[in-house]
């Protein structure tokens, strides 16, 4: 490593564990909706978005990049993000950073963070790994969060199979995300089911093929607000989430496919009985085929989204939500050397989307019957340059072709050292 990024990367370590927040994880912040009327906003915020799949499609990072941090995220430190505009107000966010420090050749000190945030998710994980390799083949892994507010912190062991420094790994993982919380809150909440997460991440190569995978499993968690003995409210729920992919390259061609899964419920009793209640389940595949052989080349784009809710508030509605969206798009490739990369590209959603409640009250339900069918197709630039060998940084700006008005923007970041 070059003494450079070692002091770099020493630094942040430092840095992140002195200003150590409470871990984000499988349990929701706050871990009680304030009010109905932010429930309300919440689901309605995940639903009928026509365009959410586009801009995934365009926004998420290149599959021959993740596959690629996928590779070295064990072993080398490195950033892959991409942030794109949603709205006017809001942001996609789909962050990965990962420092690694190697002090003596078996010991191994990490930092890794995770985020995933959009109308429908926001998915955040910071961690502090330390791993010990006493055989080539095989590592121990101790992993935590510490806090000011020690309630708070995180404690996970586990271990890794592959050679130290190889490209071809398997982490495993189990965390309690709130090992101390009954213990050390000054509030009246308390887990009366601890929130246990596996975690798994793998990666591995063979002739022209590499494959990828991470699995984030969190258990059933479950918490009561008792402040005087007597419960007066009660919540539980979980959270999981993972995705997979396959690289093959050969020549100027290559081929990817890649699925993602996030998997949430949340329910809230008020004095023993239901209040309000979400699960919502949300699956993606989508496949590129990309022929580069000089200077000018094309790719060809498709996807398919599934979504499903079901939710509740007492005296208020009872019903479910399905989106089914099927995405299509190319782009035309032109490099410039090896350094400059330009993309104008299209990318179309066929979306049929469809809500359905029962009345509780006697007022109108906040989250009405409604259906919503259609097409929306936008049209896309992007510009990548590559710093060296080791750091690529692309922008995209993009156009709404059927409507007509500007579609957003995006930058996207990948490196390893």
């Amino acid at each position: 490593m070059h003494p450079l990024w070692r002091h770099l990367s020493t630094s942040v370590l430092a840095l992140a564990l002195l200003t150590a927040r409470a871990p984000a994880s499988s349990v929701p912040e706050p871990l009680f909706a304030a009010d109905p009327d932010g429930f309300a906003d919440r689901v309605g915020r995940g639903q009928f978005s026509e365009l959410l799949e586009v801009h995934r499609t365009q926004y998420a990072a290149d599959p021959a990049w993740a596959a690629a941090w996928a590779a070295g995220r064990y072993q080398r430190s490195g950033l892959l993000a991409a942030y794109g505009s949603i709205s006017s107000r809001q942001l996609l966010q789909n962050l990965d950073l990962a420092l690694n420090l190697r002090p003596s050749a078996p010991l191994q000190l990490r930092y890794d963070q995770r985020r995933w945030a959009d109308t429908l998710f926001d998915l955040r994980e910071e961690r502090f790994d330390l791993l010990w390799w006493p055989t080539p083949g095989c590592g121990l892994m101790a992993s935590g969060w510490p806090t000011p507010q020690k309630q708070s912190a995180a404690v996970g062991f586990g271990g890794s199979l592959g050679p130290a420094g190889g490209r071809n790994q398997l982490a495993v993982l189990v965390r309690d995300d709130r090992y101390a919380f009954n213990q050390k809150t000054d509030s009246g909440v308390h887990f009366t089911r601890h929130p246990l997460r596996l975690l798994i991440d793998g990666s591995t190569s063979g002739g022209a093929w590499r494959t990828y995978g991470s699995l984030n499993l969190g258990t059933s968690y479950a918490a009561e607000d008792r402040p005087e003995g007597s419960v007066i409210r009660a919540t539980a729920g979980r959270l999981q989430h993972g995705h997979a992919g396959a690289l093959w390259r050969r020549g100027p061609v290559h081929a990817t496919l890649t699925s993602h899964f996030i998997s949430q419920e949340r329910v809230e009793d008020d004095a023993g009985a239901r209040a309000r209640s979400l699960e919502r389940d949300w699956w993606r595949v989508d496949g590129t085929l990309e022929f580069a052989p000089g200077a000018w080349g094309g790719a060809l784009l498709g996807g398919y989204a599934w979504q499903r809710d079901r939710f509740f508030a007492a005296g208020d509605v009872d019903g479910g939500y399905r989106a089914r969206n099927t995405l299509g798009g190319t782009e035309g490739i032109y490099r410039h050397g090896k350094a400059l990369e330009l993309r104008l590209g299209y990318v179309g959603n066929v979306f049929r989307m469809q809500r359905d409640s029962a009345v509780l009250g006697l007022e109108p339900p906040t989250l009405a019957d409604h259906r919503e069918r259609g097409y929306v197709d936008k049209a896309h630039l992007r510009g990548r340059y590559r710093f060296g060998p080791s750091l690529v940084l692309e922008l995209l700006i993009s156009k709404e072709v059927s409507r007509g008005s500007f579609g957003g923007f995006s930058v996207r970041a990948f490196g390893q050292l």
